[in-house]
């Protein structure tokens, strides 16, 4: 995944309106030593000095950093757990405090892209980096997000329809702590749509599907096991009493 991707900005509310609006283009080079992400957006104005008082404004804003945000935050910022990300509201403040639109903004460490998303909504060119191939997944499907919930199932169901055609992974390449995870055939499922998914650059779909890999909830598709770090809870769950939990998740 050594891609450069460059592309227009948009609002990602639009998603959430179901407002269609056209996705940005891709272009794909070869040979870098990192996984990068560019959109390129005609700049406003130039960047320039900050003042002291900016630092203390942020030292205000920090005032917003407590509590929770779970309820207040982009719902993109919840597609998939990501250890050790910066808290949103924080990646907003700093933005807002240090940034006009039409600014650049370069993240060479992305990881889940918080401060990179809330650089693109405010309207900020954003460059991203990040060599982990997880943390460049849930970037690129935070900027690069569907126009309308209605493309989003359209891409699913034809996704759908590619994975009828594909034959069965074999397990026996998997490492044995992954298969301790799931279901023989659930993983073999996750393996078919993460492979329909790469080859088609669906990558908003593929974070979505990483989001539900593994919990104890229902919907979930792995044996009862923690969302953000994945281990499993065998203790709190024995397979002898909760029997339900270890089935076939189709």
């Amino acid at each position: 995944m050594d891609n450069v991707l460059t592309g227009g900005r948009g609002d990602p509310r639009h998603f959430e309106a179901q407002v269609p609006r056209q996705r940005p283009t891709a272009t794909q080079t070869s040979g870098a030593s990192t996984n990068q992400l560019r959109i390129d957006l005609p700049p406003i104005g130039a960047v320039g000095p900050h003042s002291a008082s900016r630092i203390s404004a942020v030292s205000l804003a920090s005032a917003e950093w407590a509590g929770s945000v779970c309820h207040t935050e982009w719902t993109f910022h919840q597609l998939s757990p990501y250890i050790g990300k910066s808290k949103s509201s924080m990646a907003a403040a700093l933005v807002r405090e240090f940034t006009l639109p039409g600014h650049t903004v370069y993240e060479p460490f992305s990881g889940c892209g918080s401060i990179a998303f809330e650089s693109w909504v405010a309207g900020c060119n954003v460059i991203a980096n990040d060599l982990s191939p997880y943390a460049n997944l849930l970037t690129r499907a935070k900027l690069f997000p569907y126009g309308s919930l209605e493309l989003a199932l359209d891409d699913l169901h034809r996704s759908a329809a590619a994975i009828k055609k594909e034959a069965k992974p074999d397990l026996r390449s998997v490492p044995k702590w992954v298969r301790e995870f799931f279901h023989p055939d659930t993983l073999r499922e996750i393996l078919t749509w993460t492979a329909v998914l790469r080859r088609r650059r669906n990558w908003f779909l593929l974070a979505c599907l990483m989001g539900i890999l593994h919990h104890q909830r229902p919907g979930f598709l792995s044996f009862p096991s923690s969302h953000s770090v994945p281990y499993l809870r065998l203790r709190k769950f024995p397979r002898e009493q909760f029997p339900e939990m270890y089935k076939y998740n189709q």
